[in-house]
């Protein structure tokens, strides 16, 4: 890559003739609109890399977290496809992605529409609190912190375990919030 100083430059222009400094300009300017196309070329290409790798990590933690809720399927819940864990009606999806390496999401709904979901957001939050103290819960959503030493096959299935044993609560939820 040339690089072009403005005053080397202008001090090459000078004793040109105007002709001769508009056609040593479209010269210049040509080769860096050159170098740009090769440089914007090379990003592309880097950026699909990227991607790539990115795509391969995400199928990797997914796998993860698929191997450690197998096994997950009884009477009071059923392992669904995605990573997914049908818990008496409501559903935890459970997902991690490289762009937030450090936390587990795992994202609430129901078979059916929760109604009201202000109050169940109020009581699932409250309900969560002593399960999973670590958890932040928003928005069905709940998101949990991974330390460098915590292995997440571990940690989804302590977690899924502990949503199982509290089916009970959960199906009361699902009789007043209709998710079931």
């Amino acid at each position: 890559m040339k690089k072009y100083d403005i005053s080397e430059l202008e001090a090459e222009l000078e004793g040109l003739s105007l002709l001769e400094k508009k056609s040593h300009l479209e010269n210049v300017q040509n080769d860096i609109e050159s170098e740009i196309e090769e440089l914007e070329t090379a990003k592309d290409e880097v950026e699909e890399l990227l991607s790539d790798v990115e795509n391969q990590i995400n199928e990797g933690y997914k796998s993860e977290i698929a191997t450690a809720l197998k096994g997950f399927s009884s009477d009071v819940c059923k392992l669904l496809p995605d990573n997914t864990l049908d818990i008496e009606g409501l559903k935890f999806e459970f997902y991690r992605f490289c762009e937030d390496d450090d936390t587990l999401h795992i994202s609430i709904s129901g078979r059916k529409t929760i109604v009201n979901t202000g109050d169940f957001n109020a009581e699932f939050k409250a309900f969560l609190q002593p399960i999973l103290p670590d958890a932040k819960y928003k928005d069905m959503q709940i998101c949990i912190h991974i330390d460098d030493n915590s292995e997440v096959a571990a940690l989804v299935k302590g977690i899924a375990e502990k949503l199982i044993t509290e089916a009970p609560k959960i199906v009361e939820m699902g009789g007043k919030y209709k998710f079931v």
